[in-house]
């Protein structure tokens, strides 16, 4: 089951028990189109031992989204909500210092306006949601609204067991060093040039010759234009970068500056190299499915820390690091020390 560790501010996929609720809703399977049996692989014992339900969600989750909606209703007062699933007070702080630093709420943990009355209409998380919301001010909101929707969709590529070695070719045609969000604009470039969601047969024929799930596809085009209503509602003008993809990058800086983590040193090896997370001091490594997984750039931005066995960055972007100090000074002091910058 998914479960938040908020110190790291990552999720994690973890082994757990199953409850005796879970246990009896699979049961109920065998006998749903004819008469049939379940067996239970463990003792009575054991079976009674298991918990009764699962632990709620809410407990075990990322509260950012949830806490800037709260807000945006007018609870102000989120400590003594009355939870039905009180979630762990470490959560909700986490939660409250994120979207502090993402300057949604004030000193006084009150909306912002209206930077965080914009990103509570935003249907994303807020990390993103600032990214999109500055690549106003940056002029690229054509191509942050394209990142912001292929992030949302799980399952890009269609990987058939056998034939990585085709995944990976495909991957490479889109594939630049500046990272997974220059990447899916790559993508979503070519797939529009084959005639993107109204293609047919063309953008299918696409999909398949490059091994991309031409549903994925149409669900990130459909995304796309919502978000380009939400972005004219809250009153940005529709601007395009071109072919730049330094505003891109400094859009994505500007959401994800809390996930920035810089090359470590001799950190290579044949699963991928290390880096440090430059608040904390984590072990990250750059998950496979990301185009710069055999990458090694001096400083990168991450869109989700997940672990699988390994700590793994998700949606890597390649950054400047002077970048971080740029758009979040009020997070970040960049200072001298023995010839490192910090």
């Amino acid at each position: 089951q998914k479960a938040y560790d908020p110190t790291r501010g990552m999720e994690s996929l973890l082994t757990a028990e199953a409850s005796r609720a879970s246990a009896n809703q699979r049961a109920g399977r065998a006998g749903r189109v004819r008469p049939g049996k379940a067996y239970r692989l463990c003792t009575e014992k054991a079976f009674r031992d298991l918990p009764e339900t699962a632990p709620p969600e809410m407990i075990r989750s990322d509260l950012a989204a949830t806490v800037l909606q709260l807000k945006a209703l007018g609870i102000d007062n989120i400590m003594n909500f009355e939870w039905l699933s009180p979630p762990p007070a470490a959560n909700m702080i986490k939660a409250l210092e994120l979207l502090y630093a993402l300057q949604a709420i004030d000193d006084d943990a009150r909306l912002t306006k209206p930077l965080g009355m914009h990103l509570a209409e935003l249907p994303l998380e807020p990390q993103l949601g600032k990214a999109l919301l500055v690549s106003g001010e940056l002029g690229c909101v054509e191509e942050m609204l394209t990142v912001s929707a292929y992030l949302q969709v799980q399952t890009l590529w269609v990987s058939p067991r056998g034939r990585q070695k085709r995944l990976d070719e495909c991957r490479d045609r889109f594939a630049v060093a500046e990272g997974d969000a220059v990447t899916a604009l790559n993508i979503h470039t070519a797939w529009c040039k084959a005639g993107g969601a109204q293609g047919g047969g063309r953008a299918r024929s696409f999909a398949d010759k490059n091994m991309l799930s031409h549903r994925a596809l149409v669900r990130a085009s459909d995304i796309r234009a919502q978000l380009a209503r939400h972005v004219r509602r809250v009153g940005l003008v529709v601007s395009s970068a071109g072919k730049d993809s330094a505003p891109v990058r400094r859009a994505m800086t500007a959401g994800f500056f809390a996930n920035a983590a810089a090359l470590a040193p001799h950190g290579g090896g044949a699963e991928g190299s290390a880096f440090r997370s430059v608040r904390g001091g984590a072990t990250l490594f750059i998950h496979p499915g990301s185009v710069l997984f055999r990458a090694r750039p001096a400083m990168v931005v991450y869109a989700a820390a997940v672990r699988t066995g390994r700590e793994y960055m998700r949606d890597v972007t390649a950054i400047d690091p002077e970048w971080l100090s740029e758009l979040a000074p009020h997070f970040y002091a960049m200072t001298q020390r023995s010839g490192n910058e910090r």
